[in-house]
């Protein structure tokens, strides 16, 4: 979808800035979003209806209805509804009610892909990665370059999916749901977060017997001679799934894991059983 001499390009930065920015500002639960969805479309507005306040006035209204999605993909529907509004503001025979329609019935799906994507595995990943970090003896580095990255994907991110949405429209969208790419991404980045947490298990999740049997004639590590003989940190990887079991086959809250394994850790290790 492309503009006339009405809207410049430093006009669509400008409505892409304030939205990008300023995402969560505006945050309520009357209309969610929206205060900075119909923010992000006074500059349009003013190019497009410079001499029609009325037209103004519905542009910016209509834009003001609830809106709630996932910020980093679902800025591609901020970016589709400007690039309409552009249309209906250069004289296209654009319906105003699909403009809000379409938000609707996309807010759904993009955040459903955003929520995966963002929130499950990308920045759990980047946070664990530089965790490592952080307690491998770099405490300010690891912290800094996790902001650095998160807020890199963000700006990139959103950036790339708000101009996706202006110039290719609702059929590259729909396209780009319905084509599988999202699925193999997902997939292939929950892999990858599947790894990346299985090398951090291994590495900072301890659990160790410190029982040793005495016979006449040697001196049996339970630990090392049968453990890990048998299968290095099986007993960390023991104790994550059985925590997993807790929560999501009996509900356990993390709060109340957490605190079973502090009376536990300190009771078998007041004893001496656990290292």
């Amino acid at each position: 979808m492309t503009t006339t001499s009405k809207v410049t390009k430093s006009d669509l930065e400008k409505s892409f800035w304030i939205w990008g920015l300023h995402n969560h500002v505006s945050y309520n639960f009357e209309v969610m979003q929206a205060g900075t969805v119909c923010w992000s479309m006074v500059p349009l507005a003013k190019k497009l209806y410079a001499d029609n306040p009325e037209k103004k006035k519905e542009m910016l209204h209509r834009e003001l209805e609830f809106f709630n999605t996932e910020i980093n993909w679902g800025s591609a529907i901020v970016g589709l509804a400007a690039a309409m509004e552009v249309q209906l503001g250069n004289g296209e025979d654009i319906d105003p009610e699909l403009i809000t329609s379409l938000k609707t019935g996309l807010m759904g799906p993009m955040a459903g892909i955003g929520d995966t994507i963002t929130q499950a595995i990308v920045l759990p990943l980047v946070c664990s990665i530089f965790m490592s970090v952080t307690i491998s003896g770099n405490p300010i580095i690891g912290p800094i370059m996790a902001f650095v990255l998160c807020t890199a994907y963000y700006l990139v991110g959103t950036y790339w999916t708000w101009h996706f949405g202006y110039n290719r429209g609702s059929e590259a969208i729909l396209d780009m749901l319905e084509s599988g790419v999202i699925t193999k991404i997902i997939e292939g980045a929950g892999i990858m977060g599947c790894m990346v947490m299985g090398s951090l298990l291994a590495q900072y999740v301890r659990m160790n017997f410190n029982v040793q049997i005495n016979s006449e004639f040697s001196q049996f590590d339970l630990q090392s001679g049968f453990f890990d003989a048998i299968l290095p940190k099986a007993l960390p990887l023991a104790l994550v799934f059985f925590c997993l079991w807790l929560m999501n086959k009996k509900g356990w809250k993390t709060s109340k894991v957490v605190l079973l394994l502090f009376v536990c850790g300190w009771i078998l290790g007041a004893l001496g059983i656990l290292a």
